[in-house]
């Protein structure tokens, strides 16, 4: 065997060697700086409303019939059993002496359709049941009297709008700073006209209903 063939098995391993070394001696790759000692990344900041403005309130008005811009169930609607919704609110201003709810449909084909008008309650009440009675004068409810809707009934006149179309019923709470001298069975322009400048503030929810 000639010197040349013992010397090229040798010279191959030498050659890997050196190319595995270079591969180790490659530098490494740097890792991103890091924020200084005693400095933090400030967390973004959470997305609040703005401060409601001095003198006004929180006041909101809900039913546990619906949620705002749900549905109303059937047995709210005038073709069913043309029940009022119950009703509840909170965050009345300390000022109110009366309380008024007014429920209207703004999607009617002849313009806004008022469905229920009642004024006379008292601020200290949170709440109405469902199935208030179509009488003027409720004596189990402060006293308060209700108004003719644009059905030509006393009190709460369920939806019921053309088949085929969807309208929504926004019940709004009025809280005021002065009785309306009004007489029981007053129609809605006339309940409209006697809120004016007294109205300190309102609230409203909205449901829809379909047939």
């Amino acid at each position: 065997m000639s010197r040349a063939t013992l010397l090229y098995p040798a010279a191959l391993l030498f050659l890997s060697l050196v190319a595995v070394g270079t591969v180790g001696c490659r530098p490494e790759q740097k890792a991103p700086p890091t924020q200084p000692p005693g400095v933090t990344k400030p967390s973004p900041q959470p997305t609040t409303q703005p401060a409601e403005e001095e003198g006004k309130t929180a006041m909101e008005i809900t039913s546990e019939a619906f949620a705002q811009g749900e549905r109303l169930p059937d047995k709210y609607a005038r073709e069913h059993q043309d029940l009022s919704p119950p009703l509840k609110w909170s965050g009345l201003p300390e000022q109110a002496v009366e309380l008024a709810v007014i429920c209207d449909d703004p999607d009617a084909p002849v313009g806004t359709w008022t469905h229920w008008l009642l004024w006379g309650l008292s601020p200290d009440r949170t709440e109405l049941p469902e199935g208030i009675e179509p009488k003027q004068t409720l004596p189990n409810l402060d006293g308060a009297k209700q108004g003719t809707n644009d059905s030509g009934d006393i009190g709460y006149g369920g939806p019921q709008p053309p088949r085929g179309t969807t309208h929504r019923y926004f019940f709004r709470l009025y809280a005021l700073s002065e009785p309306l001298a009004l007489s029981p069975g007053a129609k809605a322009s006339e309940v409209h006209a006697a809120l004016e400048g007294k109205v300190i503030t309102r609230a409203e929810t909205m449901a829809t209903y379909s047939r």
